[in-house]
């Protein structure tokens, strides 16, 4: 009763990079993986992706840029995100042989939770052979508000926001925007 949905907008993938000594997921048992900002979206998929599978993890919550430094430096053995594909933290690194996606097992529990999906070679050429995806899974992005008293000012504010966002969402797939908003039914 807090929140109003407003539309399903896209889904977002699970990207799992590792370094090259860890070749499965399961090899990150015991392991310190990051997990981004406490309380945001990639530690919630995370932690209950891995508890679905039953790896246990050493949790860190470091800001992606600083934890992929880390993992440069082998400090942490991979780093989780949650975004859509393709993700520029991840698009840019070109001469990286010693990081590489690791696969989700798209078992009966993970399906059951979460959508399954793909990054490739188109997402991440420098990263992934071409023919060889990577098997991951994916949230859905939704768009909330907060259920606000009909006639305030927010609530007024929500209501040209969602007009706006109707009327002139056309141009979020114009060159220039993600390519997730063509996701959008």
């Amino acid at each position: 009763s807090r929140m109003a949905y407003i539309a399903k907008l896209y889904n977002e993938e699970f990207h799992l990079l590792a370094r090259s000594d860890i070749k499965t997921i399961a090899d990150l048992a015991n392991q310190k993986v990051n997990v981004d900002v406490r309380g945001g979206g990639t530690e919630i998929t995370t932690t209950r992706l891995f508890n679905l599978l039953n790896i246990p993890i050493v949790t860190t919550n470091d800001d992606q840029g600083v934890a992929l430094d880390k993992l440069r430096r082998g400090e942490i053995a991979a780093l989780a995100f949650v975004t859509g594909r393709p993700a520029p933290i991840f698009r840019d690194l070109i001469g990286e042989s010693n990081l590489h996606f690791l696969a989700v097992p798209l078992n009966p529990a993970v399906t059951a939770a979460y959508v399954p999906s793909r990054l490739t070679a188109e997402d991440y050429p420098a990263l992934i052979p071409y023919n060889h995806p990577v098997d991951t899974i994916a949230v859905g992005a939704v768009l909330v508000v907060a259920n606000l008293q009909p006639g305030s000012e927010r609530y007024r504010n929500v209501v040209n926001f969602v007009d706006a966002f109707f009327t002139g969402f056309q141009s979020l797939l114009l060159p220039g925007h993600h390519p997730k908003w063509r996701e959008v039914n």
